[in-house]
């Protein structure tokens, strides 16, 4: 299955998308906002979180979360069964999963909450992996490079709605993504164009100025092509966008 067939299952299994704003990286780091919407993005969850502990300054220096802004937010204790119950037996896509996934279960475990799985486990999936193999920058230590979402957004033209790391706004991020993959179709000609270009890319992929020129390319291919949507591109001849300039 390709990453675009991947995340067209997921859109018509009608997917959550989740993501949370946490209190670090550490192993007891936990939840300080979440969010979860659907496919059509709808917020279904979207709140605050007052944690056990203060969050640390260089949290809030990234995700803008203060102490004060939490202060009066529910815990973790009273938010996690409505969360619980939403995602139980559901397909659940996070931009980095096992991330927020690990923190999950972190301040599940801070707080002594356990999910109930009233509809079944949660089949969480990881948007971020399948745009790296989408994407198709080779690693250098095997693999594709993972993007991180706010890059994955300029690459597919997606439009970044609030602020980026806060839980919403990276929750709409991420269905813009995974909708750009899953409905990227163009004529055979300019598919044609970005196979080649695709090929070029893991050939030059040990030199960045080339990789980085070719993948260039390609963006500036799609945001063309989208921009003349309103036009069948299958009945413009080749050549004529420099006709039309010269005249």
């Amino acid at each position: 299955m390709t990453s675009q067939q991947q995340v067209q299952q997921w859109l018509d299994n009608n997917c959550l998308i989740l993501d949370t704003e946490t209190t670090g990286l550490g192993d007891d780091a936990e939840i300080v906002e979440i969010a979860i919407i659907d496919t059509t993005g709808k917020p279904l969850i979207n709140t605050l979180v007052k944690p056990s502990k203060p969050i640390p300054a260089e949290d809030t220096a990234i995700h803008g979360i203060t102490n004060e802004m939490v202060m009066d937010a529910p815990q973790w204790k009273d938010i996690f069964p409505s969360v619980d119950a939403l995602i139980s037996g559901r397909t659940v896509v996070i931009y980095n999963s096992q991330y927020d996934v690990r923190l999950l279960y972190q301040t599940n475990s801070i707080w002594d909450v356990t999910p109930v799985f009233k509809n079944g486990f949660t089949d969480f999936q990881c948007a971020m992996l399948e745009y790296a193999g989408f994407y198709g920058q080779r690693s250098d230590r095997g693999g594709y490079k993972w993007q991180k979402l706010t890059a994955a957004a300029e690459q597919q033209g997606v439009t970044i709605e609030g602020t980026p790391h806060r839980a919403l706004s990276d929750c709409l991020t991420t269905l813009g993504v995974i909708k750009a993959m899953a409905g990227e179709q163009f004529p055979h000609h300019v598919n044609a164009v970005l196979n080649e270009l695709k090929y070029a890319s893991e050939a030059s992929a040990w030199e960045p100025r080339v990789f980085d020129a070719v993948v260039s390319a390609s963006i500036l291919i799609r945001q063309a092509y989208r921009e003349l949507q309103h036009r069948d591109l299958e009945e413009i001849p080749f050549g004529a966008v420099e006709q039309e300039q010269e005249e």
